[in-house]
């Protein structure tokens, strides 16, 4: 047991330096970057990267309790100013997903399951997490997953500073609701948070279901939340988890794998040219159907993570809850829902892996 143990603490120490290091240098999804990096020179350089499938199980529960814990009654409340455009961006997302998916998977760069889940615009954390479970080439899912995320966080505000003027009406004009007073928070409700979503992500792994820890640890938390009207997990869990996704990530890469990087630019390159398009697009018909503000109805089209849109919505001098909303509603669905649907297409064509 002391191998196994020592080579498991090793990865933690190393992962969580390199994680914190990409954190402070502002990389984008810094931890989970960073702990990936250090993992995948530990596995290549040295004999002692390791991450037992606990950490893989732990890593999806705290992401699906993550997720779970930000759709309250607010949420819920919202849902009928923001349908519309929700169901939109549904649409165009998963058509993105799909044009792209295929394509990828045509220039014979991987299987048609991990094409498509590289092009899934849900979490960088929680997708390549979901590739394990289905069976999809994980290193190669983590790494198309931080160019399309690098899209939604990086480029995509570049480009909506670029060709949309600042509105002069605030975002948030009627819309403004009495906001509950917060319930308070704690180690206690953080625990029973982390218990609920266990039991969600064995209840979910037992069905057998795709990607059934994550979906099922989500789900409850969710009902948890609407039910009990609290759960809550800390940024240092979320952290954590972070860290665990991307050692397990960088200790699936060989040198095998990283000497076939440079067959994935191609991929990388129809990400970028089918997401920045249609998220345009999107947002422009936002903007003209549902008479949304620009540069609020670009950032709810673009597909990066909830938390990161709201700041980068603060830099671009957007204010608006139903931003926030409709990122987190997307976010949702498309962990709920695209692996689901990418696992059947994919029977129904005869090419799941293996």
């Amino acid at each position: 047991m002391r191998g196994p143990l020592l080579r498991f603490l090793i990865t933690l120490l190393v992962c969580t330096a390199a994680g914190l290091l990409a954190k402070r240098c502002r990389i984008p999804g810094g931890m989970l970057v960073g702990a990936l990096i250090g993992a995948a020179a530990l596995n290549v350089l040295t004999p002692y990267g390791y991450m037992p499938y606990a950490g893989r199980f732990a890593a999806q529960v705290a992401a699906g309790a993550y997720i779970g814990a930000l759709f309250d009654h607010q949420q819920l409340k919202s849902i009928r100013r923001v349908w519309k455009p929700y169901l939109l961006i549904m649409a165009f997302f998963l058509t993105a997903n799909l044009l792209a998916g295929f394509l990828i998977w045509r220039t014979g760069a991987c299987d048609l399951m991990t094409a498509l889940l590289c092009c899934v615009p849900g979490g960088m954390s929680d997708t390549p997490l979901i590739a394990a479970d289905l069976g999809a080439d994980v290193g190669t899912v983590a790494i198309l997953q931080f160019v399309r995320m690098v899209t939604g966080v990086v480029l995509m505000p570049w480009v909506i500073a670029f060709l949309v003027p600042p509105s002069q009406t605030p975002a948030d004009a009627g819309q403004a609701e009495e906001k509950p007073a917060k319930a308070p928070k704690g180690l206690p409700l953080a625990a029973a948070t982390v218990a609920v979503a266990a039991v969600g992500g064995g209840l979910g792994k037992a069905a057998g279901i795709p990607a059934g820890i994550l979906v099922g640890s989500m789900v409850l938390v969710i009902a948890m939340n609407l039910i009990y009207g609290r759960a809550y997990l800390p940024m240092p869990l979320k952290r954590a988890a972070q860290v665990l996704s991307g050692a397990y990530i960088g200790c699936t890469l060989t040198p095998e794998r990283i000497a076939q990087l440079q067959a994935l630019i191609l991929p990388a390159v129809i990400i970028l040219a089918v997401y920045v398009p249609v998220s345009l697009l999107c947002g422009w018909l936002i903007t003209r159907l549902f008479h949304r503000e620009p540069r609020e109805a670009m950032l709810s089209s673009t597909p990066g993570g909830a938390s990161d849109m709201a700041l980068i919505a603060a830099d671009l001098g957007v204010e608006s809850a139903d931003l926030m909303v409709t990122q987190v509603l997307r976010m949702v669905s498309v962990v709920l829902l695209f692996p689901q649907l990418v696992y059947r297409l994919c029977a129904w064509l005869g090419q799941l892996p293996g």
